[in-house]
């Protein structure tokens, strides 16, 4: 028995298909909404504000008694020094005197007197010059040690920052917007943006990408990407001019420089 392969009609007309347009609707901030956000990361910089002061009280305070304990200690040397340069000078007259008294009897009283006075006054003032050049000595010790405790507490005060700063920026991951935005205004009338944040920030930088676009008057000009070399709370803006590096670690080196090269 035969099998019938039945004939199969092709239609060649050619079919349009229709691909749908998407729309993708841009995050909208409300203005009650954006008034809270606003409200909340002007209470979080406040709060950052307060703490870094009263950390900064606690150091200047310190400070104040390390710079008065190490005064005193030098006052202290130093009238140890003197006294013992009196000392000396003191037994070196007397010895003096006994062996030019002594001297006297053998050569005359009267060259041994002036013999006396000479080697006194000699030995007297080889010991003033020397308890000066102590005092001296101790003076510049203390001016160093001062200066060298000053440079210990700004970095302790910067090393305290290095640690605080961040964690709040992990506490409070809001904050990096107001850091974003100083950054864009630097580059606003740049054509192509690229801003680099973290990954933990990205998402929350993204939904702001239309509010920042409207702050720079440009719709297409932004684009986000997460970067991990990048750490919570700091940006990079890539531009076709150049570079802002707004990264917190960045941003800390600076002032660090900025309070050694005040002391």
């Amino acid at each position: 028995m035969h099998k019938v392969i039945k004939s199969v009609s092709l239609d060649k007309t050619p079919k349009i298909i229709i691909n749908p347009e998407i729309h993708i609707e841009k995050p909208v901030i409300k203005e009650g909404q954006q008034a809270k956000i606003d409200l909340e990361m002007e209470k979080a910089c406040n709060a950052i504000i307060e703490e870094q002061n009263k950390k900064a009280a606690e150091f200047i305070k310190a400070a104040e008694l390390e710079k008065e304990d190490i005064l005193k200690e030098a006052e202290k040397q130093a009238e140890f020094i003197i006294l013992e340069a009196e000392k000396q000078a003191e037994t070196i007259k007397t010895q003096a005197y006994d062996e030019g008294f002594q001297q006297g009897h053998d050569e005359g009283v009267t060259a041994g007197l002036d013999d006396i006075k000479q080697q006194m006054q000699v030995e007297i003032e080889e010991a003033v010059e020397k308890a000066q050049r102590i005092i001296k000595t101790a003076e510049q010790q203390t001016k160093d040690n001062i200066l060298k405790a000053e440079q210990q507490i700004v970095e302790i005060a910067v090393a305290i920052a290095e640690k605080v700063i961040p964690q709040q920026f992990n506490e409070m991951p809001m904050l990096v917007l107001p850091l974003v935005k100083s950054a864009l205004e630097k580059v606003r009338d740049q054509e192509n943006l690229n801003i680099r944040v973290s990954p933990a920030d990205y998402e929350l930088v993204l939904l702001a990408k239309y509010e920042f676009q409207m702050m720079i008057g440009k719709e297409n000009a932004i684009v986000i990407t997460a970067d991990k070399t990048i750490e919570n709370g700091g940006c990079v803006i890539e531009t076709d001019s150049g570079t802002v590096d707004a990264r917190v670690s960045t941003q800390m080196d600076v002032l660090k420089k900025a309070v050694m090269d005040v002391i």
